[in-house]
């Protein structure tokens, strides 16, 4: 991280996991929006391997292109996650998350 790394808490209000992805219902704390973040997790089936973190970020650079096409201003981009992987598991309702800045490439 360097100085000019915006790092935004967002306050979860809700949570659904399904085995390839978590989702967070969240608030941004600066603005007050309620947003929707959805992260993948490792997962492998007969038709996805996101287990390396490289797939699972094209995946979503993929679902952004497409999103965009179809379902405009849905998908507002794609952001770093600060939260460690290791307290995804545990965050609920009242908790924070942690991202970067929005990109949309």
């Amino acid at each position: 991280m360097n100085d000019t790394t915006v790092i935004r808490s967002y306050e979860i209000h809700g949570r659904h996991d399904s085995e390839p992805a978590y989702v967070f219902f969240v608030r941004r704390e600066d603005t007050n929006e309620n947003l929707v973040i959805k992260i993948l997790r490792p997962f492998e089936d007969m038709r996805y391997n996101l287990k390396p973190r490289d797939k699972r970020r094209q995946c979503q650079l993929d679902a952004l292109k497409w999103n965009t096409i179809f379902t405009q201003n849905v998908y507002l981009g794609l952001a770093r996650i600060y939260t460690s992987d290791s307290m995804l598991d545990g965050l609920q309702s009242g908790g924070e998350i942690e991202l970067g800045e929005v990109i949309d490439e």
